[in-house]
């Protein structure tokens, strides 16, 4: 036999998962386009392609938790950036970003974004807590709570100086300081001065301005062409913005209209509220109900619905009366709205619900799949899954039938073929219906570059996609581990051999995580260190808990007590203390407090928890007060607190003394006493 819970419930997800849509930026505005995806289905998500690569998700385990782990594909599906990235954004200009995430302080995940081109080759390193992606050539880039910009090469080509900033756009990027926005150009310079309340990107030569609690717009001289007036605005788009005089928004008297780039009405203020113009048509609500209008005014819809979604593919979803349907640019409803529920468009197609049964129309409004069926998905690959009766089957993009709903549990194709089991037996059937790997094993898993475990009589291995055995049935368990190993059970030991059967890690193991930079836990005899990927014990089995290597440090466990281990195997920090847990101070804040008289800065988390406070006349200076690299961590021993940084330097937490690390300033009070840390030292 084999198992392996994750990839249990995998198999299961991906089989009923709903359709896994994206929502892609139209660029064209006198075309239609349609998502288009790589056609496959191994994945929990798959986006439109963007540049000739999409963006793809799955799911991985790491001991204790699920993580979601990020690449790209090319049109054909074949693996082009590995799936390695926390998190990550689509192509844009030849580049991506992408992020690496870690827990912080056990509350939320700490994010560290970068860029990477189309080979998968790192741009620009993952230093960054946050990012846009590349725009006019340049890319925003956010570090210590300040941003700038950075060209194609990773080259920071304007000083991270501003609190805010946005895309460049039409030659220009927005940016704040002191609470002020202004344009810069892509030389770095401030070409419109930081004066202004709020300012929007700009568009069609103009950009939406704030000042005194009024909107207005500008030109890229600077002149106010529209002063500001305005109570609300909206950028121009194809030649007009919606505007309104109310001061408040929202309002009851919100009273929005379209001006031209004179400043003149072109569509009375009328609308409670009224979306920018795309492809000659604009949203507007009045009274709670929605409608299209065009340039001129005149609605192309009544106004009858409680809602108007974007266009999307062409078509927008609406609701009326709580029922659901399409419409296209001209108003009509292409799909009627008689439905309970529609979901999204996915390359041309739609599922919809009603009395709780489901069926899939196409963008002109033609019923693919008769609304009969009890749960239907469709996969990346056109092919639409359907249950009837707790029965599973398939069809094709259009309809046609692949295999009638049958069998008692079905999955998704991969490589050409999809797991399905009828009688207590599962087998592989190819994208025609054709059994090709008979119903005869008592359990199998997904394929996966050209393998894929099967159970017969008891016994576990692997086989290919014509049904052949390539890694003898002899095993107890069998699956899929990480890269290109796979992992084995006898007698409750685990190993992982390659896939051609030879045994790389023995079969002595209770459990084997996966490799990270060469190093996996592994447990054995109850106790857990850490080998590498030639079976060597890099960390002695003596723990009774292990976490991954973060930075080359990993948290241990003995009893009730935690440490930490290098990758060494040595005990950096003893396994002694209650609690320990790691503090980035990008996200710890300084506030003034008034402690005995003198200007003093309290540190804080992100609960407001004290930290610790710091004497400025007393003790440092503002310049080293205010320098903070790196990580610190703290630790908590019977109640008392400490803090080290990556060298381990131990504040004292039974006698008052000053240790030193090698970054910033730390520092704690106890007993009433104020502890200082300064962890910059110049040596001679």
């Amino acid at each position: 036999m084999f198992f392996n819970p994750i990839f249990s419930k995998l198999k299961v997800s991906l089989a009923l998962a709903t359709t896994l849509f994206a929502q892609i930026a139209w660029a064209n505005d006198s075309l239609t386009e349609v998502c288009k995806k790589p056609p496959i289905a191994n994945y929990e998500s798959i986006d439109c392609l963007s540049e000739g690569l999409a963006r793809v998700m799955r799911t991985t385990f790491k001991s204790p938790y699920n993580y979601d782990k990020y690449g790209y594909v090319d049109a054909s599906g074949q693996i082009i950036v590995p799936l390695q990235y926390d998190k990550a954004k689509s192509f844009n200009e030849g580049l991506a970003a992408v992020a690496t995430s870690r827990p912080l302080a056990n509350i939320v995940m700490l994010d560290k974004w970068g860029f990477i081109n189309e080979k998968g080759n790192t741009i620009a390193s993952l230093q960054y807590e946050n990012v846009e992606s590349f725009s006019e050539g340049l890319a925003m880039v956010e570090k210590n709570g300040s941003s700038g910009f950075i060209n194609k090469t990773g080259e920071q080509v304007i000083p991270l100086q501003y609190s805010n900033a946005g895309s460049f756009s039409e030659g220009m990027a927005r940016v704040q300081k002191d609470d002020k926005w202004g344009f810069i150009n892509r030389a770095g310079e401030v070409v419109i001065p930081i004066q202004y309340e709020y300012v929007n990107s700009f568009s069609e030569g103009l950009a939406v301005v704030e000042k005194a609690g009024k909107y207005g717009f500008i030109n890229k001289q600077a002149d106010e062409i529209i002063p500001p007036q305005y109570g609300n605005a909206t950028s121009f788009s194809e030649g007009l913005a919606s505007v309104t005089m109310a001061e408040h928004y929202p309002s009851s008297d919100d009273h929005y209209g379209f001006i031209d780039k004179k400043g003149d009405f072109v569509i009375p203020e009328q609308f409670n509220s009224a979306h920018s113009f795309e492809q000659g048509i604009a949203r507007v609500e009045k009274e709670g109900k929605w409608s299209l209008i065009d340039q001129s005014g005149n609605k192309i819809t009544p106004i009858q619905y409680s809602a108007i979604e974007v266009f999307d593919e062409g078509l927008a979803r609406v609701e009326k009366n709580y029922k659901f349907g399409f419409i296209n640019r001209a108003g009509h409803e292409v799909i009627p709205t008689v439905y309970d529920s529609v979901e999204d468009f996915s390359q041309g197609l739609v599922i919809v619900t009603k009395e709780n049964k489901r069926g899939v129309i196409d963008s002109t409004g033609n019923v693919i799949v008769a609304v009969e069926f009890d749960s239907i998905s469709h996969t990346a690959d056109g092919i639409i899954h359907i249950s009837q009766a707790d029965k599973f089957g398939f069809l094709d993009a259009s309809g046609k039938v692949i295999s009638p709903p049958q069998y008692d549990e079905a999955g998704v194709f991969i490589d050409g073929l999809a797991w399905v089991k009828k009688d207590n037996k599962y087998g592989f059937i190819d994208k025609l219906g054709n059994a090709v790997i008979p119903l005869q094993y008592e359990n199998v898993l997904d394929f996966n570059k050209g393998l894929a475990p099967v159970t017969k009589n008891g016994q576990s291995g692997f086989i290919d996609t014509t049904g052949a055995i390539i890694i003898p049935l002899k095993y107890d368990y069998t699956w899929h581990f990480d890269k290109d190993l796979l992992a084995v059970d006898i007698d409750g030991m685990m190993g992982l051999i390659n896939q051609i059967g030879q045994v790389v890690i023995p079969l002595e193991y209770d459990k084997i995580d996966t490799f990270e930079a060469g190093l996996a836990p592994a447990q054995k005899d109850g106790l857990w260190g850490f080998i590498d990927t030639k079976n060597k014990t890099v960390v002695p089995f003596k723990y009774d808990k292990v976490e991954p290597f973060t930075n080359g440090i990993a948290h241990v466990t003995k009893k009730t007590k935690v440490g930490l281990v290098d990758k060494l195997g040595k005990e950096i920090v003893p396994v002694q203390f209650n609690d320990l847990k790691f503090l980035d101070l990008t996200y710890i804040n300084f506030l003034d407090e008034a402690l005995k008289g003198a200007t003093t800065f309290k540190l804080e988390d992100e609960q407001d928890n004290s930290l610790a406070v710091v004497d400025k006349k007393n003790k440092f200076s503002e310049d080293s007060l205010w320098y903070f690299e790196g990580d610190i961590a703290g630790v908590k021993q019977e109640a008392q607190l400490g803090y080290f940084d990556n060298d381990i330097a131990i504040i004292p937490q039974n006698q008052d003394a000053i240790k030193p690390f090698n970054k910033g300033v730390i520092l704690v009070k106890k007993e009433g006493s104020i502890f200082y840390l300064k962890t910059e030292v110049r040596r001679p």
